[in-house]
Protein backbone atom coordinates (compact mmCIF):
# COMPACT_ATOMS: atom_id res chain seq x y z
CA UNK A 1 0.00 0.00 0.00
CA UNK A 2 1.47 3.52 -0.85
CA UNK A 3 1.53 5.58 2.11
CA UNK A 4 -1.53 7.25 2.84
CA UNK A 5 -2.41 9.87 5.36
CA UNK A 6 -5.80 9.50 7.65
CA UNK A 7 -6.91 12.53 6.35
CA UNK A 8 -7.51 11.07 3.08
CA UNK A 9 -8.43 7.66 4.72
CA UNK A 10 -10.85 8.76 6.94
CA UNK A 11 -14.23 9.92 4.60
CA UNK A 12 -14.30 6.72 2.56
CA UNK A 13 -14.70 4.59 5.85
CA UNK A 14 -17.62 6.99 6.75
CA UNK A 15 -15.53 7.09 10.25
CA UNK A 16 -15.14 9.90 12.71
CA UNK A 17 -11.96 10.85 14.93
CA UNK A 18 -12.33 10.16 18.66
CA UNK A 19 -9.04 11.52 19.26
CA UNK A 20 -5.44 11.49 17.88
CA UNK A 21 -4.40 13.74 14.80
CA UNK A 22 -5.42 13.30 11.32
CA UNK A 23 -1.40 13.43 10.01
CA UNK A 24 -0.97 9.85 11.04
CA UNK A 25 -0.13 7.98 8.10
CA UNK A 26 -0.60 4.34 6.66
CA UNK A 27 0.76 1.59 4.66
CA UNK A 28 -0.84 -1.31 5.31
CA UNK A 29 -3.58 -2.69 7.12
CA UNK A 30 -3.83 -5.56 10.18
CA UNK A 31 -6.70 -7.38 12.11
CA UNK A 32 -3.98 -9.43 14.12
CA UNK A 33 -2.22 -7.86 16.57
CA UNK A 34 -0.22 -10.24 16.90
CA UNK A 35 1.40 -9.92 13.32
CA UNK A 36 0.74 -6.19 12.92
CA UNK A 37 3.58 -3.60 12.34
CA UNK A 38 4.65 -0.25 12.39
CA UNK A 39 2.12 1.62 9.30
CA UNK A 40 -0.78 -0.64 9.86
CA UNK A 41 -4.19 0.45 10.37
CA UNK A 42 -5.47 -2.15 12.65
CA UNK A 43 -9.15 -2.96 12.26
CA UNK A 44 -10.86 -4.32 15.38
CA UNK A 45 -12.45 -6.65 14.15
CA UNK A 46 -15.70 -8.70 15.52
CA UNK A 47 -16.03 -11.98 15.03
CA UNK A 48 -18.20 -15.00 16.70
CA UNK A 49 -16.30 -15.62 19.43
CA UNK A 50 -13.45 -13.37 19.64
CA UNK A 51 -13.58 -9.38 19.53
CA UNK A 52 -10.55 -7.52 18.07
CA UNK A 53 -11.17 -4.23 20.56
CA UNK A 54 -9.60 -5.80 23.35
CA UNK A 55 -6.13 -6.42 21.45
CA UNK A 56 -5.63 -2.76 20.40
CA UNK A 57 -3.06 -2.30 23.27
CA UNK A 58 -1.49 -5.39 21.73
CA UNK A 59 -1.43 -3.83 18.60
CA UNK A 60 -0.28 -0.35 19.88
CA UNK A 61 2.80 -2.32 21.21
CA UNK A 62 3.56 -3.41 17.71
CA UNK A 63 3.47 0.16 16.14
CA UNK A 64 0.10 0.66 15.07
CA UNK A 65 -0.96 4.22 15.23
CA UNK A 66 -4.71 4.13 13.26
CA UNK A 67 -6.98 2.20 15.20
CA UNK A 68 -10.56 1.84 13.74
CA UNK A 69 -13.42 1.04 16.01
CA UNK A 70 -17.19 0.26 16.50
CA UNK A 71 -16.93 0.23 20.27
CA UNK A 72 -16.59 4.24 21.19
CA UNK A 73 -15.03 3.28 24.63
CA UNK A 74 -11.86 0.86 22.99
CA UNK A 75 -10.40 4.66 22.14
CA UNK A 76 -9.41 4.42 26.24
CA UNK A 77 -7.49 1.36 25.42
CA UNK A 78 -4.54 3.25 23.79
CA UNK A 79 -2.44 6.15 24.24
CA UNK A 80 -3.29 9.75 22.69
CA UNK A 81 -1.03 9.78 20.71
CA UNK A 82 -2.85 6.58 18.54
CA UNK A 83 -5.53 8.42 16.01
CA UNK A 84 -8.38 6.44 17.15
CA UNK A 85 -11.79 6.26 14.18
CA UNK A 86 -15.19 5.06 14.67
CA UNK A 87 -17.17 3.38 11.85
CA UNK A 88 -20.43 1.19 12.19
CA UNK A 89 -18.80 -1.65 11.46
CA UNK A 90 -15.31 -1.75 11.09
CA UNK A 91 -15.46 -4.96 8.64
CA UNK A 92 -17.51 -2.83 5.85
CA UNK A 93 -15.03 -0.40 6.68
CA UNK A 94 -11.89 -1.96 5.70
CA UNK A 95 -13.85 -3.19 2.38
CA UNK A 96 -14.34 0.72 2.10
CA UNK A 97 -11.29 1.55 2.16
CA UNK A 98 -9.59 -1.14 0.19
CA UNK A 99 -12.35 0.15 -2.62
CA UNK A 100 -11.30 3.63 -2.69
CA UNK A 101 -7.57 2.81 -2.65
CA UNK A 102 -8.49 0.40 -5.45
CA UNK A 103 -10.11 3.38 -7.26
CA UNK A 104 -6.76 5.49 -6.74
CA UNK A 105 -4.90 3.24 -8.48
CA UNK A 106 -4.34 3.22 -11.91
CA UNK A 107 -4.48 -0.46 -13.36
CA UNK A 108 -6.18 -3.22 -15.03
CA UNK A 109 -7.84 -6.01 -12.59
CA UNK A 110 -8.14 -9.35 -13.96
CA UNK A 111 -10.50 -11.36 -11.15
CA UNK A 112 -10.73 -15.11 -11.00
CA UNK A 113 -13.32 -17.47 -9.65
CA UNK A 114 -14.71 -21.01 -9.83
CA UNK A 115 -15.50 -23.84 -8.23
CA UNK A 116 -12.24 -25.52 -8.55
CA UNK A 117 -8.47 -24.42 -9.90
CA UNK A 118 -9.59 -20.59 -8.97
CA UNK A 119 -5.91 -20.17 -7.16
CA UNK A 120 -3.94 -22.36 -9.80
CA UNK A 121 -5.41 -20.23 -13.05
CA UNK A 122 -4.93 -17.21 -10.79
CA UNK A 123 -1.25 -17.99 -10.44
CA UNK A 124 -0.62 -18.97 -14.08
CA UNK A 125 -2.66 -15.84 -15.32
CA UNK A 126 -0.10 -13.70 -12.77
CA UNK A 127 3.00 -15.73 -13.96
CA UNK A 128 2.27 -14.90 -17.72
CA UNK A 129 1.73 -11.23 -17.35
CA UNK A 130 4.37 -10.53 -15.22
CA UNK A 131 6.55 -10.54 -18.37
CA UNK A 132 5.40 -7.62 -19.70
CA UNK A 133 3.69 -5.98 -16.89
CA UNK A 134 4.30 -4.43 -13.54
CA UNK A 135 2.04 -7.33 -11.21
CA UNK A 136 0.31 -7.64 -8.18
CA UNK A 137 -1.70 -10.74 -6.89
CA UNK A 138 -3.13 -12.36 -4.08
CA UNK A 139 -1.07 -13.53 -0.99
CA UNK A 140 -2.28 -17.39 0.03
CA UNK A 141 -5.87 -17.40 -0.59
CA UNK A 142 -6.97 -13.99 0.13
CA UNK A 143 -10.50 -14.39 -1.84
CA UNK A 144 -13.02 -13.47 0.15
CA UNK A 145 -14.75 -10.56 1.97
CA UNK A 146 -12.06 -10.19 4.73
CA UNK A 147 -8.68 -10.98 2.49
CA UNK A 148 -9.26 -9.31 -0.68
CA UNK A 149 -9.28 -6.24 0.86
CA UNK A 150 -5.63 -6.93 2.17
CA UNK A 151 -4.95 -8.41 -1.28
CA UNK A 152 -5.75 -4.82 -2.67
CA UNK A 153 -4.21 -2.96 -0.07
CA UNK A 154 -1.00 -4.96 -0.96
CA UNK A 155 -1.33 -3.52 -4.66
CA UNK A 156 1.52 -0.12 -5.31
CA UNK A 157 1.08 2.21 -7.69
CA UNK A 158 3.61 1.44 -9.44
CA UNK A 159 1.84 -1.72 -10.16
CA UNK A 160 0.76 -2.25 -13.96
CA UNK A 161 -2.18 -5.00 -13.18
CA UNK A 162 -3.52 -6.65 -10.62
CA UNK A 163 -4.42 -10.92 -10.57
CA UNK A 164 -7.30 -11.41 -7.87
CA UNK A 165 -9.07 -13.84 -6.83
CA UNK A 166 -12.51 -14.10 -5.49
CA UNK A 167 -13.95 -17.36 -3.61
CA UNK A 168 -17.08 -18.12 -1.38
CA UNK A 169 -17.00 -18.01 2.00
CA UNK A 170 -19.66 -20.45 3.50
CA UNK A 171 -18.73 -19.74 7.12
CA UNK A 172 -20.57 -16.56 7.23
CA UNK A 173 -24.05 -15.48 6.79
CA UNK A 174 -23.85 -12.95 3.70
CA UNK A 175 -25.55 -13.03 0.41
CA UNK A 176 -24.42 -11.99 -2.82
CA UNK A 177 -20.44 -12.58 -1.91
CA UNK A 178 -19.41 -12.55 -5.58
CA UNK A 179 -21.33 -9.56 -6.33
CA UNK A 180 -19.65 -7.71 -2.98
CA UNK A 181 -16.17 -8.46 -4.26
CA UNK A 182 -16.38 -7.61 -7.65
CA UNK A 183 -17.54 -4.28 -6.38
CA UNK A 184 -14.53 -3.48 -4.24
CA UNK A 185 -12.02 -4.37 -7.80
CA UNK A 186 -14.45 -3.40 -10.64
CA UNK A 187 -12.50 -6.05 -12.89
CA UNK A 188 -11.59 -5.29 -16.47
CA UNK A 189 -10.87 -9.17 -17.21
CA UNK A 190 -12.86 -11.64 -15.47
CA UNK A 191 -12.03 -15.76 -15.16
CA UNK A 192 -14.60 -18.63 -14.37
CA UNK A 193 -12.86 -21.34 -14.11
CA UNK A 194 -15.76 -23.95 -14.12
CA UNK A 195 -19.14 -24.66 -12.07
CA UNK A 196 -18.76 -27.83 -10.16
CA UNK A 197 -20.10 -28.90 -6.78
CA UNK A 198 -18.22 -27.09 -4.22
CA UNK A 199 -20.65 -24.62 -1.75
CA UNK A 200 -23.83 -26.71 -3.49
CA UNK A 201 -25.21 -27.85 0.36
CA UNK A 202 -25.08 -23.90 0.40
CA UNK A 203 -26.83 -23.10 -2.33
CA UNK A 204 -28.83 -26.29 -3.47
CA UNK A 205 -28.37 -26.02 -7.83
CA UNK A 206 -25.32 -25.76 -9.72
CA UNK A 207 -27.72 -23.53 -11.61
CA UNK A 208 -27.83 -21.55 -8.37
CA UNK A 209 -23.89 -21.18 -8.01
CA UNK A 210 -23.66 -20.24 -11.81
CA UNK A 211 -25.77 -17.48 -10.90
CA UNK A 212 -23.41 -16.44 -7.92
CA UNK A 213 -19.99 -16.84 -9.65
CA UNK A 214 -21.75 -14.98 -12.73
CA UNK A 215 -21.91 -11.74 -10.57
CA UNK A 216 -18.37 -10.95 -11.22
CA UNK A 217 -19.75 -9.41 -14.16
CA UNK A 218 -22.25 -7.94 -12.97
CA UNK A 219 -19.82 -4.47 -13.68
CA UNK A 220 -19.17 -4.74 -17.00
CA UNK A 221 -20.12 -2.67 -19.88
CA UNK A 222 -19.13 -3.29 -23.73
CA UNK A 223 -15.44 -2.99 -22.77
CA UNK A 224 -14.58 -5.83 -21.12
CA UNK A 225 -14.17 -9.65 -21.25
CA UNK A 226 -15.25 -12.99 -19.66
CA UNK A 227 -13.05 -15.63 -19.88
CA UNK A 228 -14.95 -19.12 -19.46
CA UNK A 229 -14.22 -22.50 -19.79
CA UNK A 230 -15.41 -23.79 -22.71
CA UNK A 231 -15.83 -27.45 -21.61
CA UNK A 232 -18.37 -26.63 -18.74
CA UNK A 233 -21.76 -27.42 -19.17
CA UNK A 234 -23.45 -24.69 -17.31
CA UNK A 235 -20.93 -22.06 -18.33
CA UNK A 236 -22.07 -23.22 -22.03
CA UNK A 237 -25.64 -22.66 -21.50
CA UNK A 238 -24.58 -18.41 -21.14
CA UNK A 239 -25.90 -16.68 -24.82
CA UNK A 240 -22.59 -14.42 -25.65
CA UNK A 241 -25.99 -12.70 -27.39
CA UNK A 242 -27.39 -11.71 -24.19
CA UNK A 243 -24.75 -10.22 -22.31
CA UNK A 244 -23.10 -6.72 -22.67
CA UNK A 245 -20.06 -8.20 -22.86
CA UNK A 246 -17.24 -10.06 -25.02
CA UNK A 247 -16.89 -13.93 -24.30
CA UNK A 248 -13.52 -15.84 -24.72
CA UNK A 249 -13.67 -19.74 -24.68
CA UNK A 250 -11.00 -21.90 -23.45
CA UNK A 251 -10.65 -25.56 -23.04
CA UNK A 252 -10.81 -28.86 -24.42
CA UNK A 253 -13.94 -28.36 -26.96
CA UNK A 254 -13.23 -28.14 -30.22
CA UNK A 255 -14.69 -24.41 -30.98
CA UNK A 256 -13.22 -23.02 -27.90
CA UNK A 257 -11.16 -20.05 -28.54
CA UNK A 258 -8.42 -21.22 -26.75
CA UNK A 259 -7.60 -25.16 -27.82
CA UNK A 260 -5.78 -27.30 -25.42
CA UNK A 261 -5.16 -30.98 -27.23
CA UNK A 262 -2.98 -33.78 -27.32
CA UNK A 263 -2.69 -33.80 -23.39
CA UNK A 264 -0.03 -35.41 -21.91
CA UNK A 265 -0.30 -36.33 -17.99
CA UNK A 266 3.78 -37.09 -16.90
CA UNK A 267 2.70 -37.75 -13.46
CA UNK A 268 4.84 -35.71 -11.26
CA UNK A 269 6.96 -34.24 -14.09
CA UNK A 270 4.44 -32.02 -15.14
CA UNK A 271 2.09 -31.63 -18.59
CA UNK A 272 2.81 -31.41 -22.03
CA UNK A 273 0.08 -30.21 -24.73
CA UNK A 274 -0.35 -28.17 -27.78
CA UNK A 275 -2.38 -25.21 -27.31
CA UNK A 276 -4.57 -23.46 -30.36
CA UNK A 277 -5.61 -20.21 -31.07
CA UNK A 278 -6.29 -17.41 -34.01
CA UNK A 279 -2.47 -16.59 -33.46
CA UNK A 280 -1.64 -20.19 -34.38
CA UNK A 281 -0.44 -23.66 -32.63
CA UNK A 282 1.92 -23.73 -29.75
CA UNK A 283 3.41 -27.04 -27.60
CA UNK A 284 3.36 -26.19 -24.31
CA UNK A 285 5.50 -27.53 -21.32
CA UNK A 286 4.15 -27.31 -17.64
CA UNK A 287 6.32 -28.12 -14.20
CA UNK A 288 3.14 -28.66 -12.41
CA UNK A 289 1.72 -32.05 -12.80
CA UNK A 290 -2.52 -32.94 -13.25
CA UNK A 291 -3.85 -33.22 -16.65
CA UNK A 292 -6.09 -30.63 -15.58
CA UNK A 293 -3.45 -28.16 -15.15
CA UNK A 294 -3.98 -27.94 -19.44
CA UNK A 295 -7.19 -26.12 -19.42
CA UNK A 296 -6.12 -24.22 -16.72
CA UNK A 297 -3.00 -22.87 -18.80
CA UNK A 298 -5.08 -22.80 -21.83
CA UNK A 299 -7.80 -20.24 -19.68
CA UNK A 300 -5.08 -18.38 -18.10
CA UNK A 301 -3.36 -18.05 -21.93
CA UNK A 302 -7.17 -16.51 -22.92
CA UNK A 303 -6.82 -13.85 -20.12
CA UNK A 304 -3.43 -12.96 -20.67
CA UNK A 305 -3.82 -12.14 -24.39
CA UNK A 306 -6.81 -10.03 -24.02
CA UNK A 307 -4.42 -8.00 -20.94
CA UNK A 308 -1.81 -7.71 -24.09
CA UNK A 309 0.48 -10.59 -23.27
CA UNK A 310 2.50 -12.11 -26.64
CA UNK A 311 1.83 -15.78 -26.84
CA UNK A 312 6.03 -16.24 -26.84
CA UNK A 313 5.56 -14.31 -23.24
CA UNK A 314 2.84 -16.49 -22.15
CA UNK A 315 4.68 -19.31 -22.66
CA UNK A 316 7.78 -17.93 -21.00
CA UNK A 317 5.28 -17.35 -18.03
CA UNK A 318 4.15 -20.76 -17.97
CA UNK A 319 7.45 -22.92 -17.92
CA UNK A 320 8.21 -20.28 -14.80
CA UNK A 321 5.18 -20.67 -12.90
CA UNK A 322 5.13 -21.48 -9.10
CA UNK A 323 1.81 -22.70 -7.73
CA UNK A 324 0.96 -20.93 -4.14
CA UNK A 325 0.15 -23.39 -1.35
CA UNK A 326 -0.23 -27.13 -1.26
CA UNK A 327 -1.45 -27.99 -4.30
CA UNK A 328 0.11 -30.96 -5.96
CA UNK A 329 3.45 -29.87 -4.12
CA UNK A 330 6.12 -32.28 -4.94
CA UNK A 331 7.69 -33.06 -1.54
CA UNK A 332 10.83 -35.87 -1.43
CA UNK A 333 10.55 -37.10 2.13
CA UNK A 334 13.76 -39.82 2.57
CA UNK A 335 12.57 -42.45 -0.27
CA UNK A 336 9.28 -41.65 -0.29
CA UNK A 337 8.11 -39.06 -3.30
CA UNK A 338 4.47 -36.95 -1.65
CA UNK A 339 2.31 -34.97 -3.68
CA UNK A 340 1.11 -32.72 -1.65
CA UNK A 341 -2.44 -31.75 -2.51
CA UNK A 342 -4.12 -31.31 0.89
CA UNK A 343 -5.15 -27.71 -0.16
CA UNK A 344 -8.47 -28.56 -1.20
CA UNK A 345 -11.03 -31.70 -2.14
CA UNK A 346 -13.86 -31.66 -4.72
CA UNK A 347 -14.81 -34.59 -6.68
CA UNK A 348 -13.15 -33.45 -10.23
CA UNK A 349 -9.80 -32.40 -8.70
CA UNK A 350 -9.81 -36.04 -6.69
CA UNK A 351 -9.95 -37.59 -9.67
CA UNK A 352 -7.19 -35.66 -11.49
CA UNK A 353 -5.27 -35.78 -8.78
CA UNK A 354 -5.35 -39.68 -8.79
CA UNK A 355 -5.16 -39.70 -12.35
CA UNK A 356 -1.75 -37.74 -12.04
CA UNK A 357 -0.54 -40.57 -8.96
CA UNK A 358 -1.73 -43.32 -11.45
CA UNK A 359 0.84 -41.87 -14.41
CA UNK A 360 3.37 -40.79 -11.59
CA UNK A 361 6.96 -42.84 -11.13
CA UNK A 362 7.44 -45.30 -8.11
CA UNK A 363 7.57 -48.93 -6.91
CA UNK A 364 3.79 -48.59 -4.98
CA UNK A 365 1.26 -45.95 -5.60
CA UNK A 366 -0.33 -44.48 -1.80
CA UNK A 367 -3.25 -42.51 -1.34
CA UNK A 368 -3.93 -40.64 1.52
CA UNK A 369 -7.74 -38.99 1.26
CA UNK A 370 -9.64 -37.67 4.10
CA UNK A 371 -13.88 -36.15 2.92
CA UNK A 372 -14.64 -33.39 0.82
CA UNK A 373 -17.01 -30.86 2.20
CA UNK A 374 -20.49 -29.30 1.29
CA UNK A 375 -21.46 -31.34 -1.43
CA UNK A 376 -24.93 -31.54 0.11
CA UNK A 377 -27.48 -34.53 -0.89
CA UNK A 378 -24.57 -36.05 -3.26
CA UNK A 379 -22.04 -36.51 -0.53
CA UNK A 380 -22.45 -40.46 0.14
CA UNK A 381 -22.22 -41.26 -3.34
CA UNK A 382 -19.17 -38.44 -4.76
CA UNK A 383 -17.11 -40.13 -2.05
CA UNK A 384 -18.04 -43.96 -2.99
CA UNK A 385 -16.84 -42.86 -6.25
CA UNK A 386 -14.06 -41.55 -5.24
CA UNK A 387 -12.95 -44.47 -3.43
CA UNK A 388 -14.37 -46.55 -6.87
CA UNK A 389 -11.60 -44.25 -8.93
CA UNK A 390 -8.76 -44.75 -6.53
CA UNK A 391 -9.09 -48.34 -6.57
CA UNK A 392 -9.54 -48.61 -10.68
CA UNK A 393 -6.31 -46.46 -11.34
CA UNK A 394 -3.91 -48.89 -9.72
CA UNK A 395 -3.20 -47.94 -6.11
CA UNK A 396 -1.82 -50.65 -4.05
CA UNK A 397 -2.51 -48.88 -0.03
CA UNK A 398 -5.74 -46.43 0.17
CA UNK A 399 -5.55 -44.82 3.84
CA UNK A 400 -8.65 -42.52 4.57
CA UNK A 401 -9.22 -40.79 7.33
CA UNK A 402 -13.01 -39.76 8.64
CA UNK A 403 -16.35 -40.54 8.51
CA UNK A 404 -16.15 -39.41 4.77
CA UNK A 405 -13.18 -41.33 4.44
CA UNK A 406 -15.12 -44.54 5.46
CA UNK A 407 -17.30 -44.09 2.80
CA UNK A 408 -14.22 -43.98 -0.07
CA UNK A 409 -13.00 -46.89 1.47
CA UNK A 410 -16.55 -48.45 1.24
CA UNK A 411 -15.86 -47.42 -2.50
CA UNK A 412 -12.78 -48.75 -2.84
CA UNK A 413 -13.85 -52.22 -1.67
CA UNK A 414 -16.66 -52.74 -3.63
CA UNK A 415 -14.49 -52.82 -6.53
CA UNK A 416 -11.99 -55.75 -5.38
CA UNK A 417 -8.98 -54.81 -7.00
CA UNK A 418 -6.10 -57.25 -6.67
CA UNK A 419 -3.26 -56.07 -4.59
CA UNK A 420 -5.52 -53.21 -3.15
CA UNK A 421 -4.91 -52.90 0.54
CA UNK A 422 -7.42 -50.45 2.61
CA UNK A 423 -6.82 -48.93 6.13
CA UNK A 424 -9.43 -46.70 7.43
CA UNK A 425 -8.49 -44.30 10.89
CA UNK A 426 -10.84 -41.88 12.71
CA UNK A 427 -8.30 -39.51 13.04
CA UNK A 428 -5.30 -38.53 11.10
CA UNK A 429 -3.43 -38.85 14.12
CA UNK A 430 -4.03 -42.08 14.68
CA UNK A 431 -1.61 -42.51 11.43
CA UNK A 432 1.65 -40.88 13.54
CA UNK A 433 2.46 -44.28 15.46
CA UNK A 434 2.22 -46.39 11.91
CA UNK A 435 4.47 -44.08 9.62
CA UNK A 436 7.48 -46.09 9.31
CA UNK A 437 5.62 -49.39 9.27
CA UNK A 438 3.19 -48.38 6.56
CA UNK A 439 5.66 -46.72 3.99
CA UNK A 440 8.53 -48.53 1.81
CA UNK A 441 11.44 -46.92 -0.09
CA UNK A 442 10.14 -46.55 -3.53
CA UNK A 443 6.54 -45.17 -2.58
CA UNK A 444 4.87 -42.13 -4.51
CA UNK A 445 1.82 -41.03 -1.70
CA UNK A 446 -0.92 -39.07 -2.34
CA UNK A 447 -1.94 -36.74 0.23
CA UNK A 448 -5.59 -34.92 -0.37
CA UNK A 449 -8.94 -34.11 1.35
CA UNK A 450 -10.52 -30.64 1.81
CA UNK A 451 -9.01 -28.05 3.58
CA UNK A 452 -10.60 -28.22 7.21
CA UNK A 453 -9.17 -31.66 7.39
CA UNK A 454 -5.50 -30.14 7.80
CA UNK A 455 -4.11 -33.08 6.27
CA UNK A 456 -1.17 -30.70 6.05
CA UNK A 457 -0.21 -31.96 9.30
CA UNK A 458 0.37 -35.23 8.09
CA UNK A 459 2.75 -34.31 5.52
CA UNK A 460 4.79 -32.18 7.83
CA UNK A 461 4.60 -35.38 10.48
CA UNK A 462 6.08 -37.63 7.32
CA UNK A 463 8.81 -35.28 7.09
CA UNK A 464 9.79 -35.12 10.72
CA UNK A 465 9.82 -39.15 11.20
CA UNK A 466 10.57 -40.41 8.16
CA UNK A 467 12.99 -37.72 6.64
Amino acid sequence: MDRKVLKEMIEPMHGKLLKGAMNQTATGISIDSRTAKEGDVFFALKGSTVDAHRFLPGAYERGCRIMVVSDPQAAQLVPDDAAVVLVADTRNAMQDLARWYMESLDIRKVAVTGSVGKTTTRDMIYSAVSLKYTAGTCRNNYNNLIGLPFAILELTGSMQVAVLEMGLETTIDEAHQIHKLAGLVNPDVAVITNIGVSHIEHFGSRENLLKEKMAITDFFGPENVLVINADDDMLATIDPLKVPFRIVRAGQSEDADFRASDIQDLGTKGVRFNLSCNQGSFPIRLSVPGAHNAVNAAIAAAAATVMGVSMEDIIAGLSQLEITGNRLRLMTIGDILVINDSYNAAPSSMESALTTLAKSEGKRKVAILGGMNELGANSDEAHRNVGCIAADSGVGLLITIGEKGRLIAEGAASVGAPGLEILQVERKEDLYPRLKELFRAGDTVLIKASRTIGLEDVAEEMERVLG
